[in-house]
C-alpha cells in the first residue's frame, strides 16, 4: 500500500513510540530495504537504530520520509535478541535536525568518524560515497572521502543534497575503514601575522579540520603578535 506523506510520518512515530523491529520499503524500486527501530521523525528525514543480521545494531540510518513506501513490523527473532544487547534501548542523538537536509548532515558527521550517503534516485546499484564532511552549503554536501582500499582522496567533491537518499554512520563497515584509513588528510593553512620574522608568513600543518573550525585555528595562532589571518590551502572548488 502506498502511503501519502501525512500517514507516512505518522507511520513512521508509531513505530518510534513502540520500539518495535520494522522493515521499511522505500522508493525508488531499486532502493534496499531498512530494518531497524525508528527513534526520531522529522519533516524530511526519519532516524533509525539500523540493525543487521541476527538482531545485531549496525549503527544509525536516515531515510527521507517522502521515500517511505511501506512500514511493516519484522516477525523475526532479532528484535528480541536486540532487546539483550547493551545499544538497547536505542535513542536519537539531541538537537539532531531532521527537518533540513544540510542540519542532518552537520549534525550527523559530528557522531562518527566517517559518514555514508547515497544517491539510489540517480545511481540503480547500491553505491555508498563515504568519508569526512568538509563543508555543507545550501545546496552542496563537500565531502572528503576515503577510497575502499582505505586511503583518502586530495581534494573533497561536491554532491548535491537532494539527490541524497539515505546517510548511515557507524555500522561494522564503516567502523572497520575509520580504525584502517585513520584521521583524514593534512590541511595546510598559511598564516600572516604582521611584525614577525620573514615577512610575516607561517606555514603550519595540522590534522585535518572542517572548514567550520578555521576560526578556532586562528585564536590559537594568535599568539603570533598582530592579527592572524588564515588562508586555506585551495581545494577543488577554489580552484
Amino acid at each position: 500500500m502506498t502511503l501519502s506523506r501525512v500517514s507516512k510520518a505518522d507511520r513512521l512515530r508509531s513505530a518510534a513510540e513502540s520500539q518495535a523491529l520494522v522493515r521499511i520499503k522505500r522508493s525508488p524500486r531499486n532502493a534496499d530495504r531498512v530494518d531497524g527501530i525508528v527513534v526520531a521523525v522529522g519533516r524530511k528525514w526519519a532516524l533509525m537504530a539500523n540493525i543487521g543480521d541476527g538482531g545485531f545494531f549496525e549503527g544509525l540510518v536516515a531515510i527521507r520520509v517522502k521515500d517511505v513506501v511501506k512500514v511493516k513490523k519484522a516477525s523475526s527473532f532479532e528484535e528480541r535478541f536486540a532487546q539483550t544487547q547493551p545499544e538497547w534501548p536505542p535513542t536519537a542523538p539531541a538537537d539532531l535536525d531532521l527537518d533540513a537536509t544540510a542540519g542532518l548532515l552537520r549534525g550527523i558527521s559530528a557522531l562518527s568518524p566517517l559518514l555514508a550517503i547515497e544517491q539510489e534516485r540517480r545511481f540503480h546499484s547500491q553505491m555508498a560515497w563515504i568519508g569526512v564532511v568538509d563543508e555543507v552549503t545550501k545546496r552542496w554536501l563537500w565531502l572528503h572521502e576515503v577510497r575502499p582500499n582505505a586511503t583518502w582522496r586530495k581534494r573533497p567533491l561536491g554532491y548535491k543534497l537532494r539527490q541524497i537518499t539515505k546517510v548511515f554512520i557507524s555500522d561494522r563497515y564503516l567502523t572497520a575503514l575509520a580504525a584502517i584509513a585513520g584521521t583524514g588528510p593534512t590541511l595546510t593553512l598559511k598564516t600572516s601575522a604582521p611584525g614577525t620574522e620573514g615577512g610575516g608568513a607561517h606555514t603550519v600543518s595540522l590534522d585535518y579540520l572542517p572548514l567550520s573550525d578555521h576560526a578556532a585555528v586562528a585564536a590559537y595562532l594568535g599568539r603570533y603578535r598582530g592579527e592572524s589571518r588564515i588562508t586555506p590551502a585551495p581545494i577543488s572548488r577554489w580552484s
